[in-house]
């Protein structure tokens, strides 16, 4: 219990910084925490990139300034065809497909754990990223250190954390073949009884690249890609300026 209760504690006091640690990695760094993006602001992005591969919003008529995420029906995610190390794998090319690939990626993320890190990243990587699988774990050891762990291992303790993802906003950046996908969510840490080891992150952002590459989506980290990120307004599912920025809020299909 007591070890428990110590991971626990240590988590949450660096959880801001490593929670969407795997995600970051896999992005190459492609990383804005909610508190870093502009809030109520328009995308930083010319408007002629600003193409969303989710369906668009409607800026006409009365409705404009007022419909919100939660006024519009949501998402709903397509389920992976197969799995690959334990973790999903094949979705379709298409706009859907990549954001529901973004959404299990990040759910299914491995808190903390560099084996299972190892394991995923060598699922859903682009071989034109050879040595970013590498680096990643690297910096997931280094963080299992900062936060008094074994360099290598899992989380201790019988601790698990979940990952939920709340809404998305997808933008192709090249030809359809690249899509940048920003993901906002809420992150729990459980204890084995059931009881909550800590308090939830909640209302956190994170964007990764997916690269169409062998029939599958794969995260990218390639330079050329990364410079052609564009940034949203933050996520407000009760704002107007959310939608227009191109949020919606996702439907998990059981």
């Amino acid at each position: 219990m007591e070890d428990q209760d110590r991971v626990a504690r240590r988590a949450r006091v660096r959880l801001i910084g490593i929670g969407v640690l795997v995600l970051a990695l896999l992005a190459g760094g492609a990383v804005l925490l909610g508190n870093a993006i502009s809030d109520g602001e328009a995308s930083a992005a010319p408007p002629g990139d600003r193409r969303s591969s989710t369906p668009k919003p409607n800026p006409s008529g009365s409705s404009r300034g007022k419909m919100t995420p939660a006024k519009a029906k949501p998402l709903r995610l397509l389920k992976p065809k197969s799995q690959k190390n334990g973790f999903s794998i094949g979705f379709p090319r298409t706009g859907p497909g990549a954001t529901s690939a973004a959404v299990h990626y990040l759910e299914e993320s491995p808190f903390l754990d560099d084996v299972r890190t190892r394991q995923q990243l060598e699922a859903i990587t682009s071989k034109d990223s050879p040595t970013s699988i590498d680096k990643q774990v690297s910096e997931v050891r280094k963080l299992r250190e900062r936060v008094e762990l074994p360099p290598s291992g899992g989380v201790p303790g019988g601790l698990t954390f979940t990952t939920t993802v709340n809404a998305i906003r997808a933008t192709p950046l090249y030809s359809r073949r690249v899509i940048q996908v920003w993901l906002n969510y809420d992150r729990y840490a459980t204890k084995p009884d059931g009881t909550p080891a800590t308090k939830p992150l909640k209302d956190e952002t994170v964007d990764m690249l997916l690269k169409w590459e062998d029939g599958d989506w794969k995260i990218t980290d390639e330079p050329r890609y990364r410079r052609m990120r564009t940034f949203p307004a933050s996520y407000d599912p009760d704002s107007s300026i959310s939608w227009q920025s191109g949020w919606w809020q996702v439907a998990h299909v059981a």
